[in-house]
């Protein structure tokens, strides 16, 4: 008995968090369409808010050449000279 109580406290919660999500996202669409003037910005600013952000790796994509080593500085030369 009690863990059809918990069961249906649960599904309640997660039900009022789905409610809420969707409204926020509805208030989203609502604010998009006052902030646009026309029906392509309307279009804009729902795909810009769908554009997720990368974050790149904190590694350098360019090593400086006095950080190589004479070994691996030669072989980046050759790459280059000989075509990838």
């Amino acid at each position: 008995m009690i863990w059809a109580l918990v069961i249906v406290i649960l599904a309640l919660t997660g039900l009022i968090g789905y409610k809420e999500y969707l409204a926020q996202k509805e208030r989203a669409k609502f604010i998009n369409a006052l902030v646009g003037k026309n029906a392509g910005e309307v279009a804009s600013l729902d795909l810009s808010d769908k554009t997720k952000i990368k974050v790149g790796s904190k590694e350098p994509e360019f090593i400086p050449t006095e950080q190589l080593p004479e070994e691996e500085f030669a072989e980046a030369i050759e790459k280059e000279v000989n075509g990838r």
